[in-house]
C-alpha cells in the first residue's frame, strides 16, 4: 500500500514497517483517535493465514493487559483483504538487541520476570501464545522492563476443544518449540510457553540457542532428542538456582516444568533473593514430590555410548499428500510400525505426523547397534513401501554428552539425497554405519554416497567385502592354522569335537570362519557345511540358531522344521548320524553368545553320541560365552583360540 491510502475509512497508511511470509505491517494513523497504530495486512487468502489472523484478533481483543500490545480493531479492506490494527510501539525486538550482545544476569532476570508476568496473565485468561521467541518480544523504548509480547497468530484458547488443530499441524518456531509441539500433538498447554521462555532466557544469557540447526527439521529433532548444556557450563556467573530453574523449564517431559507463567514469575522473584553464583537452592528450585524432573543422563569417564537414528518419510508422489503416518484410518499400519520399533528396542517419535524418527542407543557394541538399526530400517522399508529412509550412527566419546546434534545434522544431510532413482528400495546410510555393518548386510558406495540394500543370509559363505569391495585377510594366519588343524583332526580322525574362537566385537572371528570354510572347500573333498548365525534380536529363541544352520546348509527339498516334542533329541541325533555317514559335516555357529540353550544342548548331545563319525563344530563368540553356557560341551571342546588385538604389522598391512 502507498502512503496516504485509507483502510476501512479509518486507518491512514503512513509508511511500510515490516514484512512477513503472509502479511505486511504498516505504520498508520487512526483517523478517529489520532493515535498511531500498527496495521497488519494479509497478503494471502490461504486458510492457515486467515485462521492465524482471526486467532490473533480474538486473543488481543480479550487480553487487555500491560505486557501485550493493545487491540484497536480488525476488519477488511475494500478489496477484501483482512487487517488487524494494534497500538504502535516504538522500540526494538529482543532479537535485534541480542544481535549486539548477550544480556547480563541482572538484565536477563529483569526480562524474564517481565515476560513471565505477562504470560501469567495470558495463561489465567485461558490462552497459550505458542510462539514465544526473541522476535516476538518488543522492547518498548529499548527498555527490558517494558517488554511487550506480540504476534498472537499461533495462539490457542485452551478452553475451546474445537479450536485445537489436528494431529500434525505445527504452530510456532522450531527453535523455541516444546517437544509436544514438535510432535504435532493437539493438546498444548501453558507449559509449552514455559519451555519457550526457558529457551529465550538460555539464549539471552549464553549468546547461543538452546537448540540450533541448519534447517527446521534438524532443529525439531534436536528439541526431541538433545539435552542442551546447563547454563553454568557455559557461563560460570549464573546463580545455581537460576541454572536449576532454566533446566526445569527446558525439561522434555512437560510434567517436570513449572505449570505456567505465574509459577515461573514466582520462581524468579525468589531467585532475586539469592543471586550468588554458588548460592544454595531457594525453595522454588526443589522439584515437587508429584512431578520430579528426570535426571540428566551423563556419559561417565568409563562409558561409551552409540546412537543410531532412522528417519523415514513417504514420498508425496507415491502417497496421498494429505495422508500421514498416524491417521486413525491406517491404525493397523501404525501399530505394525510401533511393533517393529519395539522389537528392535528403539524409540519412536513422529514429527509433523509425516516424519518418522526412530532412535536406538545403549551400551551395546557399535557393530551390534548398527546391525540392529539396519534390521529395523529394512523392516520399516518392507512395511512402508515407497518411503524414503536414511540411517546414521554416532558415538559419544569419554566424559562427553551424547553428540546428538552432530548425528542429527548428518541425518538431515543424508535425507536430501535419500532417494536414488536407480535404487528405489535402497536406504541411505552414512560412512560410520556402512563401516560397522560389515558382511552381514549388503551395502554399496557410489558418487552419491553409501546405500543399504538388505541383509545377507549366509554371512560366512559370502566373500568378505566392505561397501562392495573385497577386503584382505591379514594378521590371523597363526590362529587360522590352529583352528584348521583341530577341525581336520575331528573330521579325518572321526573324533567329534568342537573348537571355540573368542574375541571382542570386530576382532575378526567371522572372517576367520569364512577363511576356514573357504580353505576346506578348496580341497575338493566331500564336505557338508552348515552355517548358522545368531541374531541379537532373537537371542534365546529356542532352537533358532540350529534352524538357521540347517536352513542354510541343506538343499531346500530336504529342509524340514525341527520337531517340537519329547522325541526331538532322538530325531536330531538320528538325522545328523545319517548325514555324517554320507559325508563329513562341519557345523559353524557364529555369535554363539546370542545362541539359545536348546541349540547348545542338542549340539552337546551330538558330540557325545556320534562316536566314530566325521563331525566337527566351529563356534565363534565373544569373551564371556563360557559364563553364559557354563561347562560348554565339556571334554568335547578340544581347543579355545582367543583372538588378541591385531598386531601393529597386521594393522599396517590392512
Amino acid at each position: 500500500m502507498r502512503s496516504g491510502e485509507v483502510v476501512d475509512d479509518r486507518f491512514e497508511v503512513e509508511e511500510h514497517a515490516a514484512s512477513g511470509a503472509t502479511a505486511r505491517v504498516y505504520r498508520a494513523r487512526d483517523l478517529r483517535s489520532g493515535a498511531k497504530v500498527a496495521l497488519k495486512l494479509l497478503q494471502t487468502a490461504a486458510t492457515p493465514a486467515l485462521g492465524a489472523l482471526a486467532r490473533e484478533a480474538l486473543a488481543l481483543a480479550t487480553l487487555a493487559i500491560p505486557g501485550v500490545a493493545r487491540y484497536v480493531a480488525h476488519g477488511a479492506t475494500a478489496g477484501g483483504r483482512l487487517y488487524l490494527a494494534t497500538e504502535w510501539l516504538e522500540g526494538e525486538t529482543l532479537s535485534e538487541r541480542l544481535d549486539r550482545a548477550p544480556l547480563t544476569i541482572a538484565e536477563g532476570l529483569t526480562l524474564a520476570a517481565r515476560v513471565a508476568e505477562t504470560l501469567a496473565a495470558v495463561h489465567r485468561l485461558g490462552f497459550v501464545h505458542c510462539d514465544v521467541k526473541p522476535g516476538n518480544l518488543l522492547l518498548e523504548g529499548g527498555d527490558l522492563e517494558r517488554a511487550r509480547l506480540i504476534d498472537f497468530g499461533a495462539a490457542r484458547f485452551s478452553a475451546d476443544e474445537e479450536e485445537f488443530p489436528t494431529l500434525g499441524e505445527i504452530r510456532g518456531t522450531p527453535q523455541y518449540m516444546a517437544p509436544e509441539q514438535a510432535r504435532g500433538e493437539p493438546q498444548i498447554d501453558a507449559r509449552a510457553d514455559v519451555f519457550a521462555l526457558g529457551s529465550v532466557l538460555f539464549e539471552c544469557l549464553t549468546g547461543r540457542a538452546a537448540f540450533a540447526g541448519g534447517d527446521p527439521l534438524s532443529v525439531l529433532m534436536k528439541v526431541l532428542l538433545e539435552e542442551p548444556p546447563r547454563l553454568r557450563e557455559l557461563r560460570g556467573d549464573v546463580p545455581a538456582g537460576l541454572d536449576r530453574l532454566v533446566a526445569r523449564m527446558l525439561s522434555k517431559a512437560r510434567e517436570a516444568r513449572p505449570r505456567d507463567g505465574g509459577a515461573v514469575a514466582a520462581a524468579l522473584a525468589s531467585e532475586a533473593l539469592d543471586r550468588r553464583p554458588g548460592g544454595g537452592p531457594p525453595p522454588w528450585s526443589q522439584p515437587s514430590s508429584s512431578h520430579p524432573p528426570p535426571r540428566a543422563r551423563e556419559i561417565t569417564a568409563s562409558e561409551r555410548r552409540v546412537m543410531c537414528l532412522i528417519l523415514a518419510r513417504e514420498d508425496e508422489d507415491e502417497a496421498d499428500a494429505e495422508a500421514t503416518l498416524s491417521e486413525t484410518a491406517d491404525e493397523g499400519r501404525s501399530r505394525a510400525i510401533r511393533e517393529i520399533v519395539e522389537r528392535h528396542r528403539g524409540r519412536i517419535e513422529l514429527l509433523e505426523a509425516r516424519w518418522l524418527l526412530v532412535t536406538l542407543s545403549g551400551p551395546s557394541a557399535p557393530a551390534d547397534l548398527a546391525a540392529q538399526a539396519a534390521s529395523c530400517a529394512l523392516s520399516l522399508r518392507e512395511l512402508l513401501g515407497g518411503a524414503r529412509l536414511s540411517l546414521v550412527t554416532g558415538r559419544a566419546e569419554v566424559a562427553a554428552r551424547l553428540p546428538v546434534g552432530a548425528v542429527i545434522d548428518r541425518l538431515v544431510q543424508l535425507v536430501q539425497g535419500s532417494r536414488d532413482p536407480h535404487r528405489p528400495a535402497a536406504i541411505r546410510i552414512d560412512d560410520m554405519t556402512a563401516g560397522l555393518l560389515g558382511a552381514r548386510f549388503g551395502a554399496t558406495r557410489d558418487a552419491s554416497g553409501c546405500w543399504l540394500h538388505g541383509a545377507r543370509e549366509e554371512v560366512l559363505g559370502a566373500p568378505p567385502s566392505l561397501l562392495g569391495r573385497p577386503t584382505p585377510y591379514v594378521g590371523r594366519e597363526r590362529e587360522l592354522g590352529l583352528v584348521e588343524a583341530e577341525i581336520d583332526a575331528c573330521l579325518r580322525g572321526r573324533a567329534p569335537g568342537a573348537v571355540l574362537v573368542t574375541g571382542a566385537a570386530g576382532a575378526g572371528k567371522s572372517r576367520l570362519g569364512y577363511e576356514l570354510v573357504r580353505a576346506l572347500r578348496a580341497r575338493g573333498e566331500p564336505l557338508e557345511v552348515w552355517i548358522g548365525q545368531a541374531d541379537p534380536m532373537s537371542a534365546g529363541s529356542a532352537f533358532g540358531l540350529l534352524q538357521r544352520a540347517l536352513r542354510c546348509g541343506l538343499d531346500p527339498a530336504r529342509r524340514r522344521p525341527l520337531p517340537r516334542s519329547d522325541e526331538l533329541r532322538l530325531a536330531w541325533e538320528g538325522f545328523i548320524d545319517a548325514e555324517c555317514a554320507a559325508r563329513p559335516v562341519l557345523l559353524v555357529l557364529d555369535d554363539l553368545h546370542w545362541a539359545d540353550p536348546p541349540t547348545v544342548a542338542l549340539v552337546d548331545a551330538a558330540l557325545r553320541r556320534l562316536r566314530g563319525r566325521p563331525f566337527a563344530v566351529l563356534a565363534l563368540a565373544r569373551p564371556g560365552v563360557r559364563e553364559i553356557f557354563p561347562g560348554l560341551w565339556g571334554p568335547h571342546l578340544r581347543r579355545e583360540v582367543c583372538l588378541p588385538p591385531l598386531a601393529p604389522a597386521g594393522g599396517e598391512r590392512l
